[in-house]
């Protein structure tokens, strides 16, 4: 829950758009995000330096999520600056 909540703030904070694309695009990060993390995680392509899996499941979602939302701002920024 707390993943989406992020990403909504995100949203809403930096994209300067309508409530549904603002709404859109923070569930297209949490899935991009989580999805990562969970293709990482199973198929096994980490250090082993983490047992469990925990701190690189952490990292991999932060920076999918953060490399994501640059993608997405840029993109929005694009489109606005042509109007």
């Amino acid at each position: 829950m707390t993943l989406l909540t992020t990403n909504f703030f995100y949203s809403f904070y930096f994209l300067k758009s309508t409530i549904v694309i603002n709404i859109l695009s923070g569930l297209l990060v949490a899935v991009i995000s989580i999805g990562t993390t969970y293709a990482v995680v199973f198929f096994k392509i980490k250090p082993d330096f983490d047992f469990y899996g925990i701190y690189t499941g952490l990292f991999v979602y932060e920076l999918s999520s953060i490399s994501t939302w640059e993608i997405l701002y840029r993109i929005m920024n694009k489109g606005a600056k042509r109007e």
